[in-house]
């Protein structure tokens, strides 16, 4: 440990039992950012912020309490390399400092061992502020950090839950707790996981009961995370949880706006202050769904911490703030997936495969006036040079392409059928329409239905119809999906991944036969069916979701070329490693078609597909 005249730096060494990776990402959870208290460093409200900002050129301005001594600071961007490090500086607005250093250095020192070196740098404005950083912060940071590291060692062996000390922790309100968990215990909520989540709520800390993801729970509960979702579902309806839903920026994929309580308060357009653009919400990435506990089990603050840093920015695999008119030799680790750097002060972006990383060389990373460019550099694989030739700081954003699967997307949930049952009220506005991206739709007709109620009389027809409309809505909520729409003897359901919609046709068509196809006296139902992915616009549509768009038509119209216990993809499907995948598994046949459908231009290929097994 170094005291130099004027600042105080401090240094915490720790070795830990894992891997770097892990550790990393365990101890960048937003709650143990702060080094001076596990307390909230700003406000959640957009609007408390500078208007028209950019990280770089006008940082966020972030407060906090620390022994009773108001401090408020520039909140500058962090700078990490994933799992490396990463670091913040901190300019303080009057009070005791005047600026402030820290963060945290990885290295791998054996196959199963990790050093952790916390460090930080605080330097006095003037006589109290030496002392108390001497006397007080020095001191109760290090006890602090000691407490954290011991109990970030015993989680990874597996000895205590991933959750923090010394964070508040507001007690419950125990009459409303007990009303909403006999609630809770009286639904079909499974009841392993509902009492799981009693302890949980009795145990855990404010901060870990706001902002939550059920799939990140899930994760952490080694849970299927639908039986998890329907768990918070069915407390939120039990009135222990509260749902919102955020509109996430595409770029550094923080919440925009405010928090929304209904789905129908969504807007179609959304804008980012720090990222200064504009961008159209969407259903399958950028509006999410979060749930808080109920205040009126506890009133806890939804409260953000360094809001700046890689904590909640998992897609962020490294950043770094470069000066003007300067360079910054920089390290950046191998990748196994795409890449995109960007910036708030470059014009366009540059997108990295990870080919260009394992080239077997450096590189120069160059920003200018025209935007970003690449050359080839000194240094070994993963050493970069980062060239700022503008007259202002440039933020340097490596990132992930593809979006975090921990956000539980609208398209998700919506598209579940029994979120639909919970919550029949949760629509869009009717003046919105909102882009989704990807959807995966299925169409269903019973083939020769007219016929049946000839043959067999209306009763005993109707009666069939019937029952064979539930087994095809069991297979979709079973499959994650919800029904759209009935009409007749047709089904449109709609599903997140094309998997589900495979898994729930293959349900259906198996259902039927094992159903309704024994030998009997009269002819055996018969289904037809289509499936096709791709965008479609969300409406809202007589008080339920609905979707419209070309995707949705030509499912439809696809339906028609199916002859019958099979279903038919349009091409475009065909090819995707899923399908690919699922034929295999199931001994499947597949037939090309040349089809024209009425119109639609050019004709088009389609394949009937005939699953010859049912896999084990």
């Amino acid at each position: 440990m170094m005291i130099p005249f004027g600042s105080r730096q401090v240094l915490w060494p720790w070795t830990m039992s894992c891997a770097a990776s892990p550790r990393s990402t365990c101890l960048t959870r937003r709650q143990i950012f702060g080094l001076f208290s596990a307390r909230p460093i700003g406000s959640t409200n957009p609007s408390d912020f500078p208007p028209s900002i950019t990280p770089s050129r006008q940082p966020l301005t972030a407060s906090a309490s620390l022994y009773g001594i108001a401090l408020e600071w520039k909140e500058n961007p962090f700078e990490w390399s994933a799992p490396d490090y990463y670091e913040v500086h901190r300019n303080f607005h009057g009070g005791p400092w005047s600026d402030a250093v820290m963060g945290m250095r990885f290295a791998a020192v054996a196959p199963k061992q990790t050093r952790v070196t916390v460090f930080s740098s605080i330097t006095p404005r003037n006589v109290l502020g030496s002392l108390m950083a001497k006397s007080v912060v020095s001191p109760k940071s290090s006890q602090d950090m000691q407490k954290i590291m011991l109990h970030a060692s015993q989680h990874l062996s597996n000895r205590v839950e991933p959750m923090l000390p010394n964070l508040a922790a507001t007690p419950n309100r125990e009459e409303a707790l007990q009303l909403g968990l006999k609630q809770l215990h009286a639904s079909a909520a499974p009841k392993d996981l509902s009492r799981r989540l009693e302890i949980w709520l009795r145990q855990s800390p404010d901060s870990a009961l706001t902002h939550i993801r059920p799939w990140v729970i899930a994760r952490e509960w080694t849970a299927d995370p639908w039986k998890v979702l329907s768990l918070f579902l069915e407390a939120t309806r039990a009135g222990l949880f509260e749902f919102r839903w955020e509109v996430l920026c595409p770029n550094c994929r923080s919440t925009r706006g405010e928090h929304l309580k209904t789905l129908a308060a969504v807007p179609s357009h959304s804008h980012c202050e720090l990222c200064q653009i504009r961008f159209d919400a969407r259903f399958d990435q950028s509006v999410e769904l979060k749930f808080s506990v109920h205040s009126s089990i506890r009133p806890v603050p939804h409260a953000v911490y360094c809001l700046t840093g890689p904590g909640d920015k998992p897609h962020i695999v490294g950043q770094a703030i470069v000066p003007p008119a300067a360079d910054k030799d920089w390290t950046l680790n191998s990748f196994a997936a795409p890449l995109r750097l960007r910036s708030p002060n470059v014009t366009g972006t540059l997108d990295l495969t990870p080919e260009w990383m394992a080239s077997g060389h450096g590189w120069v990373v160059r920003a200018d006036p025209q935007g970003f460019a690449t050359a080839r550099g000194a240094g070994k694989p993963g050493c970069i040079q980062l060239q700022n030739r503008l007259p202002h700081p440039v933020q340097f954003v490596f990132e992930r392409t593809a979006w975090n699967q921990d956000i539980l997307t609208a398209a998700q949930v919506s598209g579940w059928q029994e979120f639909r049952d919970i919550f029949p009220a949760e629509v869009l506005s009717p003046h919105e329409q909102i882009t989704v991206g990807s959807q995966v739709f299925v169409f269903t007709d019973l083939k020769g239905s007219t016929a049946l109620y000839e043959e067999i009389g209306d009763p005993q027809a109707y009666g069939r119809v019937r029952d064979h409309l539930v087994t095809l809505i069991r297979a979709v909520r079973e499959s994650h999906g919800a029904v759209v729409k009935t009409l007749g003897d047709a089904v449109m359901a709609v599903f997140g991944t094309l998997t589900d919609g495979l898994n729930a046709l293959d349900s259906m068509h198996r259902g039927l036969a094992e159903g309704f196809n024994q030998p009997r006296q009269h002819k055996p139902l018969v289904l037809k069916s289509s499936l096709h992915a791709g965008p479609c616009l969300a409406v809202n549509a007589n008080g339920k979701i609905d979707y419209f768009g070309s995707t949705v038509n030509r499912a439809a119209r696809m339906v028609e070329c199916s002859s019958g216990q099979d279903f038919v993809v349009a091409d475009s499907v065909f090819h995707r490693p899923e399908m690919g995948d699922w034929i295999s598994k199931h001994s499947a046949t597949a037939e090309p078609l040349e089809v024209k459908f009425r119109g639609i231009d050019p004709p088009a290929k389609v394949w009937r597909i005939k699953a010859g097994s049912t896999p084990p």
